[in-house]
């Protein structure tokens, strides 16, 4: 322990950080999470290594005398006994409270204090309007001025009173929780021990620029730069391994994404490099694609925050319903219960994008930010490189060894807690994929004119038929239940509204030339309200909204972001070959019953030999 740890005059268990009180930072702007992650790292390393502090202050870019302030904060004791830890580290966080004046009034008697807790904790007041004034005439009575304060002030102190009494009401409280978290805190294990039983989901926005590159209709090549790309993670806490992985090339990750990434960690993907000089560093991999055994296994219990993707409707319907997944938001008074998850992203920054000439860094003033966007330009960093790094980092992950699994890797813990457990699998109408996405919606049959031509129906902006519906002059006017691909519109499954299978409809011809979600075809639609698109006399409003894209004179970010994603689906969606396909539709389904037992057969290894 260092030297200066002994002129603190405090409990000796908050000399371990473990035991310093939970704190919640997502109400906190970006620069202000960057700051405080800067601190609260700065701190770590001080109280658990023995780095010199030259060194720390040099890696976290603040002064010796900052961190020592920092320190001396962090050991600050609240009324409560409890020292103030990391809640110190926030920005322009106060550690005195406003009441000054009125704490020494009570200080000066202890009369006056003790009379205040004892009205406190009988209730003996129905307002505290009520108990002001029984205070006053008290402090008369025990030779208080009516020239000193608080009569001098235009209330008579009953501000002062409230403020003393919320203080007192969150202290009691703060004090129950903590003796509550005490009693239970060897009752039950922290993290489950077996193997996709509980799973962290989050995600992490990646501290780096990067560019597309496309070509314009007239042919010249041009690069924009890109938003920041979100990268949407899920982690088993017992093995600590990575299950899968999503990047979303936009501002913010909607519903969809998130099922995405969800999909990715229970179905098996194809993953490829497109540098080739990488594929001889590509070691480990993912669970689903390391071990048959754990392919289209579900989790059992899902652990999320309150962003609005994991709140929305739509999430909860997917993994609640039709996946039958417990979905935890986090348990009272602990809202920062998925910090297995947190870590690894700063894990992944330092291993990987940290290390990037177009790198962020933490925040504005850290020294590795070196006109990230401009570098980004001169060393050509793409999306592409994105995508090898991303793979090359979590595989890697996946196959070191890991200080909490006691040396083990990730994958081979995973092994060691999956075998022989009894497991859920997915169903198998739902292996393709596409189910995990459904929207279900109805709309009426309509036609043209009144001359009963070209029955349809009308969805987000465009006409769907087929042959059978177009002539099916008795179904004019009747509902139709519909099944929806939200990330491919040009196809909807249509039912009768008593639950039988009508067809499949096909959008108009000026709709298909590519595959597209509805968001994309909601931000169409927009543009065409507002006049900047013309879609009505298009005959491909598909390859117009890509002109429109791709002929921007200068394209800020979001739109450069726009061209990306729409570059990624264009070359996932011919990666997509017809044998990839029919091995999934002709794979071999086991037996129910087999899939019913305890495992007992060895694993087979794909990819490395654990």
């Amino acid at each position: 322990m260092r030297k200066r740890l002994f002129n603190y005059t405090i409990p000796e268990i908050y000399y371990d950080i473990s035991n310093w009180p939970d704190l919640d930072i997502s109400h906190l702007s970006e620069s202000d999470q960057q700051t405080f992650i800067c601190r609260k790292n700065a701190i770590t390393l001080y109280l658990t290594t023995d780095l010199s502090i030259k060194e720390i202050c040099l890696r976290y870019n603040i002064t010796s005398s900052s961190l020592y302030s920092l320190l001396d904060h962090c050991f600050m004791l609240q009324k409560s006994g409890i020292i103030y830890g990391f809640a110190a580290l926030i920005p322009r966080h106060r550690r005195k409270k406003g009441n000054m004046k009125f704490n020494k009034l009570i200080q000066a008697n202890t009369n006056f204090e003790a009379y205040l807790l004892n009205k406190f904790e009988k209730k003996s007041f129905k307002k505290l309007k009520i108990l002001h004034e029984e205070f006053l005439r008290f402090l008369v009575k025990n030779g208080v001025s009516t020239s000193d304060y608080p009569f001098t002030l235009c209330d008579n102190g009953y501000k002062a009173l409230t403020r003393y009494y919320n203080e007192w009401k969150m202290d009691q409280h703060a004090t129950k929780l903590n003796n509550l978290k005490i009693a239970h805190k060897d009752s039950y294990p922290i993290y489950s021990t077996r193997s996709l039983e509980e799973v962290e989901v989050d995600g992490h926005r990646i501290d780096a620029y990067f560019i597309t590159e496309f070509q314009t209709p007239s042919g010249t090549w041009r690069e924009a730069i890109i938003e920041r790309p979100w990268l949407l993670c899920a982690i088993d806490r017992s093995s600590r391994c990575i299950l899968g992985y999503h990047l979303v090339l936009k501002s913010a990750y909607d519903a969809d994404d998130v099922i995405s990434c969800i999909e990715k960690a229970i179905i098996p993907q194809e993953y490829v490099l497109h540098n080739p000089y990488f594929k001889n560093l590509l070691q480990g991999g993912l669970p689903n694609t390391v071990f048959e055994d754990a392919q289209y296994a579900l989790f059992d219990e899902l652990y999320l925050d309150n962003a609005l993707a994991h709140l929305a409707n739509h999430t909860i319907d997917t993994f609640v319903k039709r996946l039958g997944i417990k979905l935890c938001f986090g348990k009272v008074a602990e809202p920062t219960r998925r910090g297995i998850i947190e870590r690894f992203f700063q894990t992944l920054e330092e291993n990987s994008f940290h290390a990037l000439p177009s790198t962020t860094g933490y925040n504005k003033e850290d020294k590795r930010r070196t006109s990230p966007e401009k570098n980004a330009k001169k060393y050509q960093i793409s999306v592409n490189d994105l995508e090898d790094i991303l793979q090359l980092t979590i595989f890697h992950y996946n196959v070191k060894s890991h200080q909490s699994l006691f040396g083990n890797t990730p994958l081979e813990d995973f092994k060691q807690k999956f075998e022989g457990m009894l497991q859920s699998y997915l169903p198998m109408e739902l292996r393709t994929g596409e189910y995990f996405h459904i929207k279900i919606d109805k709309r009426k049959v309509i036609s043209n004119s009144t001359k009963d031509n070209y029955l349809h129906i009308n969805y987000s902006g465009a006409k769907y038929t087929n042959e059978r519906l177009s002539k099916d002059i008795p179904l004019k006017g009747k509902l139709l239940t519909l099944q929806i691909n939200r990330l491919d519109l040009r196809i909807i499954t249509a039912f009768y509204p008593n639950g039988q299978l009508y067809g499949e409809l096909i959008v108009e011809k000026k709709w298909r030339s590519r595959k597209h979600s509805l968001k994309e075809r909601q931000i169409i639609n927009k543009l065409s309200k507002t006049g900047t698109l013309s879609i009505y006399n298009s005959s491909n409003i598909i390859e117009n909204y890509d002109h429109y894209l791709l002929n921007q004179r200068k394209p800020d970010k979001r739109t450069g972001t726009k061209i990306a994603q729409r570059n990624l689906d264009i070359t996932q969606e011919s990666t997509l070959t017809n044998q990839n396909r029919e091995s999934t539709v002709h794979k071999k389904i086991p037996d129910p019953v087999e899939l019913t037992k305890t495992r007992r057969k060895p694993f087979k290894i794909k990819s490395i030999n654990l």
